[in-house]
């Protein structure tokens, strides 16, 4: 007698279903684990990019007894970008510039005039994060002599690559200044990267006012060349 051959029988439409059920639930576990490693690997490279530029400031400081511009008043005035820090940033560390004016007294000098940052996220435009989107790094340097010994003003970002930068001085001051105190975070310069909510400084409040008292329960998120609190 011919033994019957076992039948073939395949997943039901029930068994489908559940499975993907199964599996679309532990996709949403998993992202946000994806979401915070990617978020730390974007964050660890844009450290790595901060101590790049931090190297070739240090470079350029040791040519030039100073740091470059965030504004137009400064000591190589003919050169300086009108855009403001981070495209000074970009023009004094990742470009040849000098001579004829462009250097401390005028003329020609025999120091260097860069470049003095060669990483793959620089242009003369500015310096870019590893955010996505990526935006350029924002660079304000200390001014004793000025009123505003850091000026918001000194990056005015209205291109793509720099999103609004900060809403006001006190956003600003918020970030550099000690918790309590009038004492700033560095006394040198400060690079601030927007971070992973591509937004510079603390967040506003519900009314998107940019107050002190608008910021009690704020907090922020970006990536700097100091700790704060």
């Amino acid at each position: 007698m011919r033994k019957r051959a076992p039948i073939q029988r395949g997943f039901t439409l029930v068994e489908l279903l559940t499975v993907m059920g199964i599996l679309g639930l532990l996709v949403m576990l998993l992202m946000p684990a994806v979401n915070f490693a990617i978020q730390a690997a974007y964050r660890a490279s844009t450290k790595n990019t901060i101590n790049q530029i931090e190297t070739g400031l240090a470079g350029f400081h040791a040519d030039w007894s100073c740091y470059p511009p965030s504004d137009g008043n400064h000591e190589f005035a003919s050169s300086a970008k009108a855009g403001g820090g981070y495209e000074n940033l970009g023009y004094f560390l990742c470009s040849v510039w000098g001579g004829g004016g462009a250097v401390p007294g005028g003329g020609e000098s025999d120091k260097r005039s860069g470049p003095y940052f060669e990483g793959e996220k620089g242009s003369t435009a500015g310096i870019l994060d590893s955010f996505k989107p990526e935006y350029y790094i924002l660079y304000f340097r200390y001014k004793p002599a000025e009123t505003l010994l850091y000026d918001v003003r000194d990056n005015p970002v209205d291109d793509e690559n720099a999103a609004e930068g900060f809403p006001s001085q006190t956003n600003l001051n918020l970030l550099i200044l000690r918790p309590g105190s009038n004492q700033y975070v560095r006394t040198d310069y400060v690079l601030i990267s927007a971070g992973p909510d591509r937004k510079f400084g603390h967040r506003t409040g519900t009314n998107g006012d940019t107050a002190a008292s608008d910021y009690t329960d704020a907090y922020c998120d970006d990536v700097t060349n100091f700790e704060y609190e």
